[in-house]
């Protein structure tokens, strides 16, 4: 719940938040994305496969861009908001830690189910 809250922070600060410059909105984005892997990931694993969904999804939309199916009001370079990367790095540390959490399975369903098993 807290990695959630903290990628909805993210969203937030990138559409809400009166930045002067693109400049701006890169690194300070970048650098709470970069926390949140920090504090809820931390493993290698976890920093290459969000920065393979961040830039791969901001190919995507460049490319998007680029054939005119979407444009961005406020595109930054190469016609696409540098806030991109960061919301989607984010979001990939944010549901990849939520899927490793329901990935764990507590060892009391298996020790549970064989009782039951034996009983019979």
């Amino acid at each position: 719940m807290r990695c959630m809250g903290g990628f909805i922070g993210v969203n937030y600060a990138a559409s809400k938040l009166p930045w002067t410059s693109s400049l701006q909105v890169s690194c300070t984005l970048a650098l709470i994305s970069a926390g949140l892997w920090f504090l809820f990931d931390r493993t290698f694993h976890g920093f290459m496969i969000s920065l393979t969904v961040a830039s791969m999804g901001t190919t995507v939309a460049y490319f998007l861009v680029l054939n005119g199916w979407y444009s961005f009001t406020r595109a930054d370079f190469f016609g696409v908001g540098s806030w991109i990367p960061c919301i989607l790095y984010s979001s990939s540390v944010c549901f990849g830690s939520i899927g490793r959490q329901l990935d764990v399975i507590p060892k009391t369903w298996f020790t549970a189910g064989r009782a039951h098993l034996k009983s019979e």
